[in-house]
């Protein structure tokens, strides 16, 4: 979904987070987004696999927000 180390997704996985953005839309659940990662230093200097892994969260949510999934959900 991602590339090792980094917070970006990769094109293919900001286009799957948008086709299921329709479906999400539709449903009355509220979300809960997390991201993960391997055990890999991650790629910035200073930065932990903690906040890479909620970096990569916030990046799905914003793609979602982008996608018209609304931010209250």
């Amino acid at each position: 979904m991602f590339p090792p180390g980094d917070a970006r997704p990769y094109e293919r996985t900001q286009r799957l987070i948008q086709a299921i953005s329709g479906v999400v839309n539709e449903l009355p659940n509220r979300l809960s987004i997390s991201g993960h990662t391997d055990g890999s230093p991650p790629g910035r200097a200073g930065q932990s696999n903690w906040e890479l892994s909620a970096d990569r969260a916030n990046a799905a949510r914003r793609v979602l927000a982008a996608s018209g999934v609304q931010g209250n959900r």
